[in-house]
């Protein structure tokens, strides 16, 4: 088990299995030159497989459960301050388990507790006593508090970390007793988890590594087993490493009021999301039959008020940057292909309508704007 103490800049390392000598309860600690062992007079009991994960909030690492010497599972919590371990006695604890994953979610300022292996899902009889268990807990420093006791699928041997950048849980992989590897993506947003429609996503797996990285801004995966064959949990490993990005919701907002032109106020509408390897598009609405419309599209917002220019209304404001102009068509609806890049993803496309309106001598005798749309480009 191993976790970042990001307060004092070191790696800690807790336990283990180790052949022939079976569990550890040693502490060790990288501070990115050597390794050192830490000398406690309290210590979790050996174990492998525990959850371990690091709260910036409180400063500590907690450690919860793990497999035991014998086979059995444990559900005891555990604080390390770096320089001492200690036993926390909350009033609520999740059931034993092991190879479960913790990680904080900065949604919530917590440390959430997902799946693990240790439960018994059938207390009925006919199958076996063990499976992966369903539940979501978190730790507040305190006490241990459920956040839900029927996440959508069981899983355990997954892996999971929180996405700082769109701000998710992320769980990947894993097994249940019914199922032995998935590939699924499942997120959480601190409201319900979803599960995310990954394009291409990884060869289906347990029991993979991997953590987010902020400077990337996407997480790491690394290797795991396929689990083919007999003695699926821990057959096949692979040293592959992928990469997620670019994996989130388009979204588009209309925000700010437009200015009245001879037809109205114009009415900036969407149609379809800015979703990646489709088309981005818009509608508008009020436009003058002798005027000629045109689309601004820019990456910058910005407030300009234009009233007075071409008899605009004094409520007319330019909300974005005038990067691109383009006329609108006849049909008076405006597309934008979204390429299926990765680059692409959170792309920010701010636009708004305009319209130059003519007077019966050719003249231009009326400016007026439409509300603005802001638009980021998504996976789905």
């Amino acid at each position: 088990m191993m976790a970042f103490d990001e307060a004092r800049g070191r790696v800690v390392l807790f336990g283990g299995w180790r052949s022939p000598t079976g569990m550890l309860n040693d502490t060790w600690e990288w501070d990115g030159a050597a390794w050192t062992p830490v000398a406690t007079t309290v210590q979790p009991s050996p174990r492998a497989a525990a959850a371990f994960a690091y709260d910036p909030l409180l400063q500590k690492c907690l450690l919860f459960g793990g497999a035991d010497a014998g086979g059995g599972y444990l559900n005891d919590t555990w604080e390390w301050d770096g320089a001492n371990w200690q036993q926390a006695f909350p009033a609520n604890v999740p059931s034993a388990r092991g190879y479960s994953q913790m990680a904080f979610d900065g949604n919530r300022s917590r440390l959430a507790l997902v799946g693990g292996w240790g439960v018994n899902q059938f207390p009925g009889g006919g199958q076996p006593s063990y499976d992966a268990a369903r539940d979501h807990w978190e730790w507040d420093g305190l006490d241990w508090m459920l956040v839900a006791s029927q996440i959508p699928s069981p899983r355990s041997n997954h892996l999971m970390f929180f996405d700082s950048s769109r701000a998710r849980l992320v769980r990947f992989g894993g097994l249940s007793y019914f199922i032995p590897k998935s590939n699924e993506t499942w997120e959480f947003d601190g409201v319900a988890w979803v599960q995310a429609p990954i394009l291409s996503p990884p060869p289906a797996r347990n029991n993979p590594c991997g953590f987010y990285d902020s400077w990337r801004g996407g997480g790491v995966l690394h290797g795991g087993f396929l689990g083919t064959g007999s003695g699926w949990a821990s057959t096949n490993p692979v040293d592959d490493t992928w990469v997620l990005t670019g994996v989130g919701p388009a979204t588009a907002t209309s925000y700010g009021a437009g200015c009245p032109g001879p037809a109205g106020t114009m009415a900036l509408q969407v149609v379809q999301r800015p979703v990646m390897g489709t088309s981005m598009l818009l509608a508008v609405a009020n436009i003058d039959a002798m005027s000629i419309p045109l689309m601004v599209v820019g990456l910058t917002p910005i407030v300009v008020p234009i009233g007075g220019i071409y008899g605009a209304a004094g409520s007319c404001v330019l909300r974005t940057t005038l990067d691109i102009q383009e006329l609108i068509p006849p049909t008076h609806a405006w597309s934008l292909a979204i390429p299926n890049d990765p680059s692409w993803f959170g792309l920010a496309i701010l636009n708004q309508a305009a319209q130059l309106s003519f007077d019966s001598f050719g003249s231009i005798y009326n400016l007026s704007l439409s509300n603005a749309v802001r638009s980021t480009v998504g996976s789905y």
